[in-house]
């Protein structure tokens, strides 16, 4: 769609608000900050500025609003108008906040940037890297305003000294490039309109728009342009300059109409006294960018997720700005491929949700499992520590959900599948269906059910059984994880005891907050489980590795690594009886914080069911 007048862009927004409601208009004002949006910022922006859980549908609503254009690949750009009056009413909400909520905003927005260019990815990633260059002069602008302005101006001098007398059209196509960011930084930058018309009637005539730019810069004047102590060429001389510049293309399309004749008539030459032979089709180019990913027979996509670790600084923890703790979060991305699960009965209900899972591939290598003997709180079972070396597989991002275990224990047999026991639909304690009324769960804001909690009260038997179902009806190898496998996910390449640094808060997983662990921050104890991916991920894009629920392994129990596997295969006792205990990890909601470590290991009887028992599932490489 073409670019909205003023009244157009008001009533888009009074739509938008009418049609989705507080949050996403909310989240859409935040959102006017940024020149142009990924969907990593504007996740970050919501559990940044919005209350409770972070909903993917109010970031979906923004992303795909009419007004919003998709620019390729995961860029946006939200029309400039809504822009305006999204940024207009974000100021008048917040006018009581001393800096500006723009200016918070932008930080958080600076912050990622730093977080992006650490990931040293920008040179593979051209896009990426013209994001980042662009959004830095943004954030720049609201937060140092008079500082980006004179910033702006010597960029653009710094071109004008570059440029010789006699090569002005080199110099007009460099200013194209500084001339374009006029429209980023129209909103923060409103308080210099000389520059911001300078620049505009700059990359008027780069476009080659010689309207536009002889309005735009014959209204500046024929003086030097003086924007604190950068001075910048007369506007005006510029016209003279495309004047010259649009004589020399002409001349070159002459030129070039002139080749192609003189072409034209020499092939009718050739073709009178030899047939050209027929050329042979060329061959099918494949274009990197269309070349799938794939792992056997999975078909690899990439997920975002927001990661975060724990920083000690001045000998005092402290959380981001506000307090003594701080958080660095970032966002990252990972492949892994999405498993549907099919249930029968959804497919005959129109407008269904589709519900699957979410396999995170795990990278091949090797740790140390286990716990060193200096690490505070540790079991004699956590040792002695053990190099394993492990080929890649895929594990679930998160625990299975009670609607993922619903879908596969409503499965009916079919041709050449046998189910081994029966599953309950819904065994789990903290349950709450859609207009059930009052339950004993606490529903958290934004919850209407708790189909994306973690399933529980199932046991090591009932693990199995899902797992054998999915097996079979997929045709892959899924299982429970081995603990080598486990807790080197958990890890995700860290050795301190929990995967987000040398302690843990209650801001980062769900378990008993009253505690602490180390020197840490005492915090929340919620009592219940929690939706899955509620907290941000390890490094590796696995949720809920800490708490939450505890986790089924494979394994039977042993009391210590002597003569472990090294290879993170389950260490399985070919002897066992069928009530021989099994390995839990991970803790749960109900655990104090030395039972969430990355090393510690419980065990219980196989046909044990709790509520703070639950598992996810790996999927192996093929035989």
């Amino acid at each position: 769609m073409g670019a909205l007048t003023t009244s157009e862009a008001y009533d888009a927004l009074s739509n938008f608000a009418s049609s989705y409601g507080p949050d996403p208009l909310l989240l859409l004002l935040h959102a006017s900050v940024p020149e142009t949006l990924r969907p990593d910022i504007l996740h970050l922006i919501q559990i940044n500025f919005l209350a409770g859980p972070a909903d993917p549908s109010r970031e979906a609503d923004v992303l795909f609003a009419p007004f919003t254009t998709c620019l390729g690949g995961d860029y946006y750009r939200i029309d400039a108008q809504v822009r305006w009056h999204g940024l207009t009413l974000l100021r008048s909400l917040y006018r009581e906040e001393p800096s500006g909520r723009e200016v918070r905003v932008a930080e958080l927005l600076w912050c990622h940037l730093e977080q992006l260019e650490r990931g040293k990815r920008i040179t593979a990633q051209t896009l990426l890297g013209d994001y980042i260059a662009v959004q830095r002069w943004v954030a720049l602008a609201y937060l140092e305003p008079s500082d980006a302005a004179r910033a702006f101006a010597q960029a653009l001098r710094a071109i004008e000294a570059q440029s010789s007398a006699d090569s002005s059209a080199v110099s007009i196509t460099a200013y194209a490039q500084l001339g374009g960011l006029a429209a980023a930084l129209e909103l923060p930058l409103a308080g210099e309109p000389e520059l911001l018309t300078y620049a505009k009637g700059l990359d008027a005539l780069a476009k080659g728009d010689e309207p536009n730019a002889t309005r735009l810069l014959e209204a500046l004047g024929d003086q030097p342009l003086q924007i604190g102590e950068v001075s910048l060429k007369a506007p005006t001389q510029w016209l003279g300059h495309q004047v010259e510049e649009r004589l020399r293309r002409q001349l070159e399309e002459q030129k070039k109409r002139e080749l192609v004749e003189q072409q034209r008539q020499a092939e009718e030459v050739f073709n009178e006294t030899e047939r050209e032979p027929v050329a042979a089709d060329p061959p099918e180019v494949v274009h990197a960018a269309a070349v799938v990913p794939t792992v056997g027979a999975i078909r690899l996509q990439s997920f975002s997720f927001t990661t975060c670790l724990l920083r000690k600084e001045d000998n005092r923890w402290k959380w981001s700005t506000k307090g003594s703790w701080i958080e660095e979060r970032c966002i990252l991305q990972v492949e892994g491929f999405l498993e549907q699960l099919e249930h029968e009965a959804l497919r005959q209900q129109a407008g269904a949700q589709v519900v699957a899972l979410t396999m995170v591939k795990i990278p091949s290598g090797s740790f140390l499992m286990g716990s060193p003997r200096a690490e505070l709180e540790r079991y004699n079972d956590e040792g002695p520590q053990l190099e394993v070396k492990l080929e890649s597989f895929f594990m679930g991002q998160t625990p299975i959900t009670q609607a993922q275990w619903r879908e596969v224990a409503g499965w009916q047999e079919q041709t050449g599948e046998k189910w081994g026991r029966q599953l309950k639909p819904d065994p789990s304690r903290f349950q709450s269906k859609e207009g059930q009324g009052e339950t004993k769960v606490r529903l958290l804001a934004g919850e209407s059910n708790t189909d994306h909690r973690p399933v529980e009260e199932v046991s090591w038997l009932d693990a199995m059984e899902f797992c054998s179902r999915l097996s079979q009806r997929t045709g892959l190898n899924y299982t429970l994880p081995s603990e080598a496998q486990w807790e080197y996910a958990c890890r995700a390449g860290t050795t301190t005891p929990f995967c987000f640094g040398d302690t843990i808060t209650a801001k980062l997983a769900n378990y008993d907050g009253r505690l602490a662990y180390a020197d840490g921050p005492k915090g929340v104890y919620r009592v219940q489980t929690t939706p899955v991916g509620m907290f941000p991920a390890n490094g590796w894009g696995m949720h809920d590795m800490h708490a939450n629920v505890s986790e089924w392994c494979a394994d039977h129990w042993h009391p210590n690594y002597i003569d472990a596997p090294d290879d993170g295969s389950p260490r399985i006792n070919p002897n066992a009886k069928m009530d021989e205990r099994r390995l839990l990890r991970g803790g749960s909601w109900d655990s104090s914080p030395r039972g969430c470590r990355s090393a510690y290991r419980s065990l219980i009887f196989p046909d044990f069911r709790s509520g703070t028992i639950g598992f996810r599932v790996c999927c192996l490489p093929q035989d």
